[in-house]
């Protein structure tokens, strides 16, 4: 027999049955050849199997997320991207009389069969009686909306009301089934507790109240009738029967986690031979064009020095520009290419942001543009390299400011960032998250903005969105190189016209 691990403290004792046809669906899932696609199954999937619903929140606990408005999608969205990973980590071998009793897993059968047929029942009468009651709401859109979020509230919660069964011999929804109503409320709602990050979300409310209501109506339908033993014993049958599917689900995740890795260090092997490239040539042209620049640029400041003439001195400092211009080029390239490890230093973001928005308000102002910041993190220090980090902000700043041209506004919020699931080896070597705080600095300007096949070459080196002429486009890319180097990752969110948002996330040591 095949059970699905779980890993979260509130959820480690349970014994979650993977039969056939949960293993056949997960099977669809992984060779769905879109994320959507794989997104759309899984939900599928998992209103079918209230066990596949608990895993799943299992692997949303472990990656340190609490849900305040608990959907079916929400925790698909969490999980669905490394699905194999997660699959392999929980799949142990099929369990015969070795891990289990005859009689113990017996009795897990028995009380299997119970709280999935339960807990599916629930959450179809849940979700019935909320339809009932939409009546004018479709008209109201505000109104329609919610309640459709509380519906997929009540569906999800529905799924995970039998959750304790999993993990202990007694009867599922029968803990409920005699009940006063507000016991059942109370208990329904300190069982989910643990899982939400808000037990007072008005959505949660309206979902638990009908579950009570589909647990009311699944025991008026229950009273008088014992589950029959040709259920327990189908089910028992296909439980059993599950291996050979369990079997091929845990090649396929082997297969593909392989696959996976093997694309990603083909992808890295790419890029670090690119980037070596990238260094020979800008080690190349530094020491071959270099000195001619050198000499460029110094036989035009001499001559500057002696012009009078208002015309030739403007035009000799072209030369001198332009001669550093090509010289800042090639240690670019270098700086991308291969850029200086780190020097780690405590700073306080806040004061960095601060000092970065005072240094650019001359530029600024010349542009009768504005730039604030605003700071809503608790985290008080930052261990980086205070001037890398200054040149990969100053770089995007300078380029926000050259697409918003005269009169924008450029906005600099420093706000704690999102858990970043760092993978950690455990004793049994399987792969696991642990959250790490990150600090997010986002700078969202009112600009332009840019197209999605701009978006796709943003920080490639030497690509400028700009008319020629303006830039070198090397802004970007070095500081998606220094973020990088931080282990930090962008976002960017843009739509033409309105204006585009960069997001800077660096771990919190």
């Amino acid at each position: 027999m095949q059970f699905l691990r779980c890993f979260s403290a509130p959820l480690t004792a349970a014994k979650l049955p993977l039969i056939h046809r949960t293993a056949d669906a997960l099977f669809d899932v992984l060779l769905a050849p879109t994320c959507d696609q794989r997104s759309e199954r899984l939900i599928d999937a998992l209103q079918k199997s209230p066990p596949l619903a608990i895993w799943m929140l299992d692997r949303c606990l472990l990656k340190g997320i609490t849900l305040e408005v608990p959907t079916l999608s929400g925790m698909v969205n969490h999980v669905v991207e490394d699905l194999a990973q997660s699959l392999i980590d929980s799949l142990n071998e099929p369990v015969g009389n070795t891990m289990y009793g005859e009689v113990e897993t017996a009795e897990t059968v028995a009380v299997a069969v119970a709280a999935i047929r339960d807990a599916v029942e629930v959450s179809r009468r849940a979700v019935l009686w909320l339809k009932t009651k939409s009546g004018s709401l479709e008209t109201v859109t505000e109104a329609h909306d919610h309640h459709q979020e509380v519906i997929e509230v009540a569906r999800c919660l529905g799924l995970l009301c039998t959750m304790d069964a999993f993990a202990q011999t007694d009867a599922s929804a029968n803990l409920w089934l005699s009940r006063e109503k507000i016991d059942v409320m109370q208990g329904l709602g300190s069982k989910f507790e643990p899982f939400l990050s808000s037990r007072n979300h008005t959505a949660v409310t309206a979902a638990v109240e009908a579950i009570y209501h589909g647990l009311a109506d699944w025991k008026m339908e229950r009273i008088g009738t014992a589950d029959p033993d040709e259920a327990l014993t189908a089910f028992q049958r296909e439980w059993a029967n599950g291996s050979a599917a369990s079997d091929r689900l845990r090649q396929l995740t082997k297969s593909l986690c392989r696959l996976d890795s093997l694309e990603r260090d083909f992808s890295a092997a790419l890029e670090e031979s690119k980037l070596q490239a990238m260094y020979k040539l800008a080690a190349g042209a530094g020491h071959e064009i270099n000195n001619p620049l050198g000499s460029i640029a110094g036989r035009a400041q001499l001559l500057l020095r002696d012009e009078s003439d208002p015309e030739r001195r403007r035009t000799l400092a072209k030369i001198n520009s332009q001669a550093f211009r090509a010289h800042e080029m090639i240690a670019d390239m270098m700086l991308f290419a291969r850029p200086p490890l780190p020097q780690l230093d405590q700073i306080t973001p806040a004061a960095l942001i601060q000092s970065l928005v005072d240094e650019m308000q001359e530029m600024t102002q010349q542009q009768d543009a504005e730039m604030v910041s605003h700071v809503t993190t608790e985290i008080a220090t930052l261990r980086v390299d205070p001037s890398q980090l200054r040149v990969a902000l100053r770089a995007m700043c300078t380029n926000a400011l050259e697409a918003i041209g005269l009169g924008g506004r450029i906005e600099i919020h420093v706000s704690d960032g999102p858990l970043d699931n760092q993978e950690i080896r455990l004793n049994n070597d399987s792969l696991h998250a642990k959250p790490t705080r990150t600090l997010q600095i986002t700078i969202r300007d009112n600009g332009p903005g840019f197209s999605e096949e701009e978006r796709q070459h943003l920080f490639d080196p030497f690509y400028s969105g700009r008319e020629a002429g303006r830039g070198l486009g090397f802004g970007l890319s070095k500081c998606w190189r220094i973020v990088r180097n931080h282990g930090g990752w962008i976002d960017v969110h843009s739509d033409p016209g309105r204006g585009a948002t960069f997001e800077i996330t660096l771990p919190v040591a």
